[in-house]
């Protein structure tokens, strides 16, 4: 249909060729239901071999795709199962898969104004997933998926399995991410000068032991406690005379 418009060529490797046992489980694939089915674990084998793959599949995978593209998936997806592309979008949400897909994500991508669904073996992914920002990869189109929007509706979105994440931060991401460090040291710093003058103010208040001999204040074991008798009723008789209660 001459849909996929021209763009640079993706790195070396890519997803590779569907084996025929694969292609023929792809084809039990059911666009009524989620991605719990036999087609769905063919295409994530398949893609898990990506980094062993020396060449793309087609050429398909050296062009982004398009909204129309993916409309036309939509509207024939049995036309269009197992083609390869290159996707390239906004990431808006990354979410593991319950068991027994549970090293599987979900990225929602915003791709030339529509969502698609990628789902990434956990070595292909990237976690914590960054998002807000422009994330790109080759993926293989799976079926049309229907799931609940935001909004609350039930909608349909075209599904990929794919592999090669790239990422191109997004500037702001980077800006709040400095920020974030900036703010989070200049706390750390301003909790430690907080602690070390709690703990200056409260050694400046510990009294000093003393006993009042007199008019003098004598610490406690001074010369003058050294020089008591060593008898206790001779001790007290003395400290009541140097403090001038002696009768």
């Amino acid at each position: 249909m001459g849909l996929l418009a021209a763009a640079p060529a993706p790195a070396p490797g890519g997803l590779p060729p569907l084996t025929a046992e694969q292609r023929i489980r792809l084809e039990t694939a059911d666009d009524r239901r989620d991605h719990q089915e036999e087609a769905f674990v063919a295409l994530i084998e398949n893609a898990r071999d990506y980094r062993r793959a020396e060449t793309a599949s087609t050429a398909a995978s050296t062009a982004f795709v398009a909204t129309a593209d993916l409309d036309a998936f939509d509207a024939d997806p049995d036309r269009y199962r197992g083609r390869v592309v290159r996707l390239r979008g906004r990431l808006e949400q990354a979410t593991p898969l319950a068991r027994p897909f549970d090293d599987i994500w979900e990225w929602c991508v915003r791709t030339d104004g529509r969502i698609a669904l990628v789902y990434l073996p956990a070595a292909a992914a990237i976690t914590p997933a960054p998002l807000e920002d422009t994330v790109e990869m080759d993926g293989r189109f799976y079926k049309t998926i229907q799931t609940p929007s935001r909004a609350g509706d039930v909608r349909g979105y075209p599904a990929f399995v794919g592999a090669g994440v790239v990422v191109t931060p997004d500037p702001r991401n980077a800006g709040v991410g400095a920020m974030l460090v900036a703010v989070l040291a200049l706390a750390a710093a301003g909790l430690g000068l907080a602690i070390a003058v709690r703990l200056a103010k409260r050694s400046a208040r510990r009294p000093r032991v003393t006993r009042l001999v007199g008019d003098d204040r004598t610490p406690l074991g001074g010369s003058d406690a050294a020089d008591l008798p060593d008898d206790p009723a001779a001790a007290l008789l003395e400290l009541r005379r140097r403090s001038g209660d002696d009768p």
